[in-house]
């Protein structure tokens, strides 16, 4: 499965609102977690996949 920027953008959104990824922000960066194993693997593969 392919998704455009925006898609990606959208689905990512989401999955922050219903708490599936968390965001910590430092001084220098934003770290995103996430505690479920499939989130991170369906983020991975996505982000992967538009290199």
């Amino acid at each position: 499965m392919k998704l455009s920027n925006a898609e990606l953008t959208e689905t990512f959104s989401a999955l922050v609102a219903w708490g599936l990824v968390k965001t910590v922000r430092e001084s220098d960066r934003i770290i995103f977690t996430a505690g479920r194993d499939e989130v991170i693997d369906m983020l991975t593969g996505e982000i992967k996949g538009k290199k």
